[in-house]
């Protein structure tokens, strides 16, 4: 194709706007999917609500990564830490929750 679609820079482009359709699914959703879970109280929630707030301070990673590592290996990383979100996400635990929340930072 002469898109360039058929290249690795567009096969990660693809996975990266799924991994974003994913994780905004799951931000969307938060209070639905942690009442499901247990969180009656709201606590985890809250945290959620917090934690997403602190993006800002990967950026800087993001960055560095692009910079010395090309953005092939950058995207193929967000992309792997998008993909292991999306499997904790799946796991019936309040607490397996806040780590994926701390690790979904990272994509």
């Amino acid at each position: 194709m002469a898109d360039g679609s058929c290249t690795i820079d567009g096969m990660l482009n693809r996975e990266a706007c799924m991994q974003v359709f994913c994780i905004q699914f799951y931000l969307g959703t938060t209070r639905l999917q942690l009442e499901h879970k247990g969180d009656d109280r709201h606590h985890y929630t809250n945290f959620a609500n917090v934690i997403v707030s602190f993006g800002f301070v990967v950026i800087p990673v993001i960055g560095w990564l692009l910079d010395h590592k090309g953005y092939g290996i950058t995207m193929g990383t967000i992309n792997c830490i998008g993909v292991i979100c999306s499997v904790l996400e799946a796991i019936p635990s309040l607490r397996l929750q806040v780590r994926m929340g701390l690790l979904a930072l990272c994509s």
